[in-house]
C-alpha cells in the first residue's frame, strides 16, 4: 500500500485513523489507542491534542489504571454536530435531526396528500420538513453538517431520482435544489437502500454480516446487506423486488409489469381490500345508500359481508411479547388455500380482490384500530396479506441465502396479526436448507429505519472529508 501525498496527508490519514478508533471504541485511553492503531504514543497526543481543539473529542474522567497513573479517557462528542433524515413516502414525510451518533433529537411524521406530490408541492414539503429539523439544533462547533433524503424510486450515484412509479416522479434532481436552498450537502438515496443502512448502524440486529431488509409501506422495497456492505448491484440500482412477479397475470402494476409482489403484499394492497369490505359493509348498514366509496357508480361491492372464518388461525396479539404469538400454529396451517378470499369463501385471493378502489379516506392506522377490537374480516385482511409478504420473503431466502431478515416500514406495525401467516409461508416455500439458519425479525427501528439510515449518509459524508485518499500501489 502507497500512501499518496506528503506529510500533511499522512498526518491528515493518522488523524481519520485515530478519531475512528475513538467514535468504535470510547470512552478509550491514548494509550489504548496507540495500541490499537500502532501509531507511537507521541503522534497519538498530538493529534488527539488537535481532534479536542475541533470539538469532535473531549475528555472524561480517569479510567481504571493498569499499575501506573490513571489514564485520562476520551469520548467522542456525538453532538458536535447534527444531520437532517428526511424519508420521503407516498403518503408521508418522516423527519428525524440526530446526533453524530445516529441518536434521535427530533423527529415528525407528517401526512402526504396526492396533491403533495407535484414537484414543485413536494419540495416545498421537504424544505418544510427541514426547516422544522434545524429549528431544534442544539447549539453545537458544527451544527447541521448535512441532509439525507431516502424516496421511493431508482437513485443515479448523482442523487438524480430516475424512477419513482408510486410518486409518478422520472429524471428529478432534487438533491441540487434542495443543497441551493439550504446551502448543505445533501445525499438522496432509495428508502429501501437507506432502510438497510438504518439498520446495520443503529438496529437491534446490527451484528448480522448479511442482511436482507424489507420495506413493506405503500409499495415494497428491498435493501441488501452482504459481508456488511450495502449491495448496489452493477448499476447501482439493486433491491426493486416489490416488482418481482408472484402473479403471472396479474394486477398491471405502475412500473409496468403485471403481478408484482407489492400489488399484494403493502400498505396500498390492505387500503385497496379494506375500502371494498368497509364500503359493501356501510351498505348493510344503511341499505338505502347506493354509493359506496369503493363503487362511484353505485353498484353493489362484490364481496358479502360474513362472520370470520374457525379455520383462521388468529396471532395471540394481546400478549405481551408479538414474538410469542408468531411461534404459536394452528391445528390447521395457515395457507391461501384457507383464506377466506374477497367473496366470503375459503380460497386463493382473486385479483378482484386486489383491484383498485377507493381508499383516499382510510388508513392504516383506522384498520389496526378495527383489528384491536376484534374486526373479525380485517385481522383476516391483515393474515392474508401476511401470507403473501412470506410469498416474497421466502424467494429473498432462497435467492440470497441471508443470515437475517428485518420487516420494517409501514407493515411492521401490523406484526401482531402478520407474522404468524408470515413464518408459515415461509416455512412451506422456502428451501429447507436455506430456512435453516435464517431469522426473521422486525424491525425495532419500526418506522425510522430510512429515516435515520439518510441521516447516517449525511454523517458517513461529513467524516469522509476527514479521510485521506489511500491509492492502492
Amino acid at each position: 500500500m502507497k500512501v499518496t501525498g506528503d506529510l500533511h496527508l499522512m498526518k491528515k490519514l493518522n488523524k481519520s485513523i485515530i478519531l475512528d478508533t475513538i467514535r468504535e471504541e470510547s470512552p478509550v485511553s491514548r494509550a489504548a489507542i496507540s495500541e490499537k492503531t500502532g501509531l507511537n504514543k507521541a503522534t497519538v497526543s498530538n493529534l488527539v491534542t488537535e481532534l479536542i481543539a475541533s470539538g469532535l473529542v473531549c475528555e472524561t474522567g480517569p479510567g481504571e489504571s493498569s499499575g501506573g497513573r490513571k489514564p485520562v479517557m476520551l469520548l467522542f462528542n456525538n453532538r458536535a454536530g447534527f444531520a437532517v433524515g428526511i424519508d420521503l413516502g407516498v403518503n408521508y414525510i418522516l423527519t428525524v435531526l440526530t446526533d453524530l451518533q445516529g441518536t434521535i433529537i427530533r423527529e415528525r411524521r407528517t401526512p402526504l396528500r396526492e396533491q403533495d406530490l407535484t414537484v414543485e408541492r413536494a419540495l416545498d414539503r421537504i424544505s418544510e420538513a427541514i426547516r422544522w429539523a434545524m429549528a431544534g439544533v442544539p447549539p453545537s462547533p458544527y451544527g447541521v453538517i448535512g441532509i439525507g433524503i431516502g424516496v421511493p424510486g431508482l437513485v443515479n450515484s448523482e442523487g438524480v431520482i430516475l424512477s419513482a412509479p408510486n410518486l409518478k416522479w422520472h429524471n428529478l434532481d432534487i438533491r441540487s435544489e434542495i443543497e441551493r436552498r439550504f446551502q448543505l450537502p445533501v445525499t438522496v438515496d432509495n428508502e429501501a437502500n437507506t432502510g438497510a443502512l438504518g439498520e446495520k448502524a443503529y438496529g437491534a440486529f446490527r451484528s448480522a454480516k448479511d442482511m436482507i431488509y424489507v420495506s413493506a409501506g405503500i409499495g415494497i422495497g428491498v435493501g441488501i446487506i452482504v459481508n456488511n456492505n450495502l449491495y448496489r448491484g452493477f448499476s447501482g440500482f439493486s433491491g426493486e423486488m416489490g416488482h418481482m412477479t408472484i402473479h403471472m397475470d396479474g394486477l398491471p402494476c405502475s412500473c409496468g409489469n403485471r403481478g408484482c409482489w407489492e400489488l399484494y403484499a403493502s400498505e396500498h394492497a390492505i387500503l385497496t381490500q379494506a375500502a371494498r369490505y368497509l364500503a359493501e359493509r356501510s351498505h348493510a348498514e344503511n341499505p338505502d345508500n347506493h354509493l359506496h366509496p369503493a363503487n362511484p357508480g353505485g353498484k353493489k361491492p362484490d364481496i358479502e359481508d360474513k362472520p370470520g372464518s374457525e379455520n383462521i388461525p388468529i396471532p395471540d396479539h394481546h400478549a405481551a411479547d408479538p414474538s410469542v404469538a408468531a411461534k404459536k400454529r394452528s391445528d390447521k396451517p395457515f395457507s391461501a388455500s384457507n383464506v377466506r378470499n374477497g367473496d366470503g369463501k375459503n380460497g386463493p385471493a382473486s385479483e378482484q380482490d386486489f383491484a383498485p378502489a377507493d381508499a383516499a379516506d382510510l388508513s392504516l392506522d383506522t384498520l389496526i384500530h378495527l383489528a384491536e377490537k376484534g374486526d373479525a374480516r380485517i385481522i383476516e385482511l391483515f393474515e392474508r396479506v401476511g401470507y403473501y409478504l412470506g410469498i416474497g420473503v421466502a424467494n429473498v431466502i432462497n435467492t440470497f441465502n441471508p443470515e437475517l431478515v428485518v420487516i420494517g416500514n409501514r407493515l411492521s406495525l401490523l406484526r401482531p396479526w402478520i407474522e404468524t401467516s408470515m413464518l408459515q409461508c415461509v416455512e412451506q416455500r422456502s428451501l429447507p436448507y436455506h430456512h435453516k439458519r435464517v431469522h426473521i425479525e422486525f424491525s425495532n427501528l419500526g418506522m425510522k429505519s430510512a429515516a435515520v439510515g439518510a441521516a447516517s449518509l449525511a454523517i458517513q459524508s461529513f467524516f469522509a472529508l476527514t479521510k485521506a485518499t489511500v491509492e492502492e500501489g
